[in-house]
């Protein structure tokens, strides 16, 4: 029962943070649609059990799908003038990019 309770809190901390970047990734009017389509990419590999893909696989790939976002977040917002509206939207996007990259690397560590 427990490991079961895992398992969901797991989940809802990994659909928390696609959507996290997607809200983020929605929200910034300057960033690129890179953003936008990476956490769309994300969000499915998330909320979608693919059979075609191995569970260690799918892990790995939402691994370094989000650690690449969480660099390009940090790149956007050292390049930023000043801290505006956009930069904010970033860092929830970036929030959401650092959780996705923690439980997907402890959920490949795991397997």
């Amino acid at each position: 029962m427990a490991k079961k309770a895992a398992k969901t809190d797991l989940n809802i901390l990994e659909l928390g943070g696609a959507a996290l970047i997607l809200i983020g990734a929605l929200a910034v009017k300057d960033g690129s649609l890179a953003f936008v389509i990476v956490g769309l990419v994300l969000f499915t590999v998330q909320l979608f059990e693919m059979p075609a893909l191995a569970p260690k696989k799918a892990a790995l790939f939402s691994t370094v799908l989000s650690a690449s976002l969480t660099i390009a977040a940090v790149t956007q917002l050292f390049q930023a003038k000043g801290f505006k509206a956009p930069q904010v939207f970033l860092l929830i996007l970036l929030i959401g990019a650092i959780l996705l990259t923690v439980e997907s690397l402890r959920r490949y560590l795991d397997q």
